[in-house]
């Protein structure tokens, strides 16, 4: 087996096992990827076909109040998750 596969399922394996709980979480805000312990206390639903919202997961208060979905609210302009992620996206770095 090639040592990049080796790695990845190392690291894989590593991320599935930490006592947090880890989301990889895209533009968008939906939810690519999380590990295990996200799935064991009931953050990210491994069943639903459509991709999460990562709002939605930990309990967007500007959904909430209206009753809509992460990124339906007329607040989401003040949203904090969105402005986090843009952040992330935001930052450049060098290898």
């Amino acid at each position: 087996m090639d040592k990049q596969v080796n790695a990845a399922i190392d690291l894989t394996t590593l991320v599935d096992h930490l006592p947090i709980a880890i989301f990889l979480v895209a533009r968008d805000g939906t939810i690519l990827l999380s590990n295990r312990m996200a799935q064991q206390i009931n953050f990210v639903e491994t069943r639903e076909s459509k991709p999460q919202r990562f709002g939605d997961v930990i309990g967007c208060p500007n959904a909430n109040e209206n009753g809509a979905k992460c990124g339906a609210s007329e607040s989401c302009h003040h949203c904090r998750v969105k402005t986090m992620i843009a952040r992330a996206f935001a930052a450049k770095i060098s290898i």
